[in-house]
């Protein structure tokens, strides 16, 4: 069987192997390859077959991907320790800042240097409640690390499963709301970088800004990268991997049963036992009509607006760090992150990649408008920031209707946790994408692969045993 190595992993240079699989698991996303590369480990023949979302070529795609420390997302770090891949994920600490007009604050993780930074630029009696309200977001989202890992069957497949949710979280989330310090307000522009919760789901935003804050890491390929390294790992551990010149192009049902798919262009059926969706829902209601009503609830109207160029680093101030949110008087906060160029570009001797992320509503501006007024916000708290940044700056939006949207969060996922269940009406047919637990963030895509791997496990009426990968 030929096969082609590609930057980030191995892929099939030709059609599948074989006609019958144990598993087909469709979208070559960060879940389809956790999913795939779990599934392998067990001796099961797996195909994982790109759709035509994985072609995007949105610079959004290669923005830097913050990652929660791995003590923070046991579902993500048991995932990533089963495929070795634990430490690749967390080898570039970066350091978080928080910029407002005269104000520049280093977040450090918990400790004397946070103490210190903080009675530093924010005086004693300030930096004391802002350490206060720091922590107690960090303490919620660690209490509903825990209280996760309690509630049985998570994510939500029935109706009694529902049920048990809703009264344990009666309960619980009645508390979990964070006040920000006037400070860190602007932290709250993490959000979209981290999961899908809505700026109004108290529970999901607390969740993921106490993951960032004890002291994220970046993986520098961004989105795409984080998909395709862990493409790799179900290549290594056994399953047949299609390149991006196939993708999905029907999906085969009988008798409202799963029964195979066909590639586009193709008409040859490859059969499945069971299939995983792993794209978003949107993308499968493509294909046709049987599939109309797994589309989700209507997303949020906002859009996310990246700014991506390049800046000589004498506009960037001395000390600033890789990550940094930035407060805005009017709009949302803005994200900065910086990537070193890998060639000199434009005559610029030394230069830096910036992306500058917001979420923006586009219907009292319009997109000009939008770009305008963030450039401004960022000129205001960097100055230089917008002669230094080259004319080449492109800007890109994040909306609702794209192949494969950055960020998507849903408007009804109660509290920004639930979202779509994670078994479809379909025998033999279920989800493990980002919509399965929305606000979840890196933590929710690995819950949602290790349910659909139980699943497929139990149908086939096959153990949990992995074999060793070398």
């Amino acid at each position: 069987m030929q096969r082609t190595t590609h930057a980030f992993g191995t892929h099939l240079g030709r059609l599948p192997s074989r006609h019958v699989y144990d598993v087909i698991v469709v979208g070559r996303t960060v879940s389809g390859g956790i999913t795939s590369a779990l599934l392998a480990q067990r001796s099961l023949r797996v195909l994982l077959v790109p759709t035509r979302s994985d072609a995007s070529t949105s610079a959004q795609a290669t923005v830097p991907r913050l990652l929660p420390p791995l003590s923070r997302a046991p579902a993500f770090a048991e995932v990533a320790k089963a495929l070795g891949a634990d430490e690749a994920l967390q080898r570039h600490p970066v350091s978080l800042h928080v910029l407002s007009r005269g104000t520049f604050l280093m977040v450090p993780g918990p400790g004397e240097q946070r103490d210190r930074e903080f009675a530093r630029v924010l005086g004693a009696k300030s930096g004391q409640a802002a350490l206060r309200s720091l922590s107690e977001l960090e303490s919620e989202s660690q209490a509903l690390t825990q209280w996760l890992q309690e509630v049985p069957g998570f994510p939500i497949v029935g109706m009694l499963e529902r049920w048990r949710y809703q009264r344990t979280a009666s309960r619980h989330f009645p508390g979990v709301h964070w006040t920000p310090h006037e400070s860190l307000v602007a932290l709250q522009g993490l959000v979209p970088i981290l999961g899908n919760a809505a700026p109004t789901d108290a529970v999901g935003v607390t969740w993921l800004l106490g993951q960032a804050t004890p002291g994220a890491f970046a993986f520098p390929h961004g989105q795409q990268g984080l998909a395709a390294h862990f493409v790799r790992c179900a290549a290594q551990a056994g399953a047949e991997v299609l390149d991006s010149n196939y993708e999905i192009g029907a999906v085969e049902m009988s008798r409202g049963r799963f029964t195979g798919i066909r590639l586009a262009g193709n008409p040859t059926l490859y059969r499945g036992a069971a299939a995983i969706w792993a794209d978003d829902v949107e993308a499968l209601s493509k294909l046709g009509s049987e599939f109309e009503a797994a589309k989700p609830p209507p997303r949020s109207e906002h859009a996310l607006l990246s700014i991506v160029g390049t800046l000589d680093k004498a506009a960037i101030p001395r000390g600033l760090g890789p990550l940094s949110v930035v407060a805005r008087e009017h709009g949302a906060p803005m994200v900065l992150q910086f990537e070193t160029a890998g060639t000199h570009s434009e005559g610029i001797r030394s230069a830096t990649r910036p992306f500058v992320l917001s979420s923006v509503e586009l219907r009292s501006a319009g997109e000009p408008g939008a770009v305008e007024s963030m450039l401004t916000s960022l000129d205001d708290v960097l100055p230089f920031f917008r002669r230094g940044i080259s004319e080449g700056a492109t800007a890109h939006f994040d909306l609702e209707g794209a192949d494969h949207p950055l960020y998507a969060p849903l408007q009804d996922a109660p509290d920004g946790l639930v979202g779509i269940p994670p078994i479809s009406k379909h025998k033999g047919f279920l989800f493990a994408n980002r919509q399965v637990l929305p606000g979840l963030g890196i933590d929710g895509l690995a819950r949602s692969a290790q349910r659909a791997v139980a699943a497929v496990l139990r149908s086939l009426g096959r153990r949990d045993a992995m074999r060793p990968v070398h």
